[in-house]
């Protein structure tokens, strides 16, 4: 069976994750993409701001699931697509990666 792996990152503009979203659902290296506000600093109990880009432009991050063999196409598209930040990739679970794609 083949292992399953979280990738996540951070894109510059709403409209920049969602076309590169687009592009990884689009090319079928994803089944879906989480796409929500980058957290910003933890200064206090409640955090801080949302983290902006350079031009004041909020940051999103973005959260995927994809196959162990599909992670570096993954990780080029995020590559093509410039502003994205650091590419993070976790293994996920045996056990969860029989739910999310083992259903033949």
């Amino acid at each position: 069976m083949e292992a399953y792996i979280e990738v996540s990152t951070t894109v510059e503009g709403h409209g920049n994750a969602a076309a590169l979203a687009r592009r990884i659902v689009g090319g079928g290296l994803a089944a879906s993409i989480d796409i929500s506000p980058a957290p910003g600093p933890r200064d206090g109990p409640r955090g801080g701001p949302r983290e902006e880009a350079r031009d004041g432009e909020p940051v999103w991050e973005l959260t995927l699931v994809t196959t162990g063999s599909q992670a570096a196409a993954v990780e080029r598209h995020i590559r093509e697509a410039g502003g994205a930040g650091p590419i993070v990739r976790r293994p996920l679970p045996h056990r969860l990666g029989n739910r999310l794609g083992e259903h033949s």
